[in-house]
């Protein structure tokens, strides 16, 4: 039986660079359990703003991550669909 994917090769390679990185693993690992505001995130991982924000907007665009905003603050949360696209699209290499 062949899988169809639920999004293409390039789509996953996205992904994949977007989670090649130690401190967007990290950022990912922080998320797990809730989402957060830049601010938390930075004082969780005791990394300056303007340096978190390169790695948030990659995530987000590769759709690892999506955002809403409360007042003045932008949270972040994992997008649950998104990591679950690519676990799907993973068990039809094994």
């Amino acid at each position: 039986m062949v899988l169809t994917p639920r999004f293409n090769l390039g789509d996953m390679l996205i992904c994949f660079r977007a989670l090649s990185d130690p401190i967007r693993l990290d950022v990912i690992e922080l998320l797990r359990s809730n989402e957060m505001c830049v601010g938390d995130i930075c004082i969780a991982l005791k990394i300056a703003q303007p340096k978190l924000s390169f790695h948030l907007r990659v995530l987000r665009e590769s759709g690892l991550l999506q955002t809403r905003q409360q007042g003045r603050w932008i949270y972040y949360r994992i997008n649950q669909n998104k990591f679950q696209a690519v676990m799907e699209s993973l068990t039809q290499y094994s």
